[in-house]
Formats: structure tokens, sequence, C-alpha cells
């Protein structure tokens, strides 16, 4: 480990300081040893992955349902946010701007907030 620091030109931190952060990396979570015992390797990983994953899924599909359900495929972005997402720790308006960042929704200004417009990705791979 020490020789990672050597290459990059930085001077390595003591090794009592190396090896408590990689054991509070290794609790956590974020570094998973490997099984080779002749060297002393790491993976990154990322915990709770799925769980954003899936909250993300659950966000998009109820955003997505309540605009194919509605006239002309949009909504005022006021109605939109009244509702509930169920089963994600995040509210509707993380939804909202997530879809938006996506380019799942299109938000178009109007003259008191905004109009969500649903944009189907098939839609424009034709």
């Amino acid at each position: 480990m020490r020789a990672q620091f050597t290459r990059r030109g930085r001077p390595p931190p003591p090794d009592a300081a190396l090896n408590k952060d990689i054991a509070h990396l290794v609790h956590l979570g974020f570094l998973v040893a490997t099984v080779e015992m002749a060297v002393d390797r790491y993976y990154f990983s990322l915990p709770r992955l799925g769980a954003l994953i899936s909250a993300l899924h659950v966000g998009r599909r109820t955003i997505r349902v309540l605009l194919q359900r509605a006239p002309y495929r949009e909504m005022t972005e006021h109605d939109v946010l009244k509702r509930k997402v169920k089963s994600s720790p995040f509210g509707m308006s993380y939804h909202v701007l997530e879809m938006a960042h996506a380019g799942l929704v299109a938000r178009v200004p109007t003259a008191t907030s905004f109009l969500l417009k649903y944009t189907d990705p098939a839609d424009g791979q034709a």
C-alpha cells in the first residue's frame, strides 16, 4: 500500500494512520479484502447501492404513471409534489429534479411554476 503513495510522488502516511484508515473503510464496507493471503489487496465497494437504485426506480415509475394518466401527459409541478412516493426514502421533489436532469421529464416554466411534461425515451430513438 505504501508503494502507491511513493509512485505518485507523495510522502506516505505513518503505518498506524494508514492501517486505521483502511480498517475504518473496511468496517464501513467501502473496501473489501481479497482472498489472497500473500498480498494485502482490496476491492472498492459501494454498500447499499441496490437500495438507492430501487428507490430511484420506484420514484421514476410513480412520476411516469402520474404523467401518462394525465391529459396531454403533463401536470403542474405543484400538483405532482402534492403526491407521495411509496417505498422511497426520498421526497417527490428529489425524484422530479432527478428525472428532469436525466432528461425523462421536461420542466417547462410557466407564469406561476413549472409544467412537467413526460418525454418518452423511445420516441427519440426512431
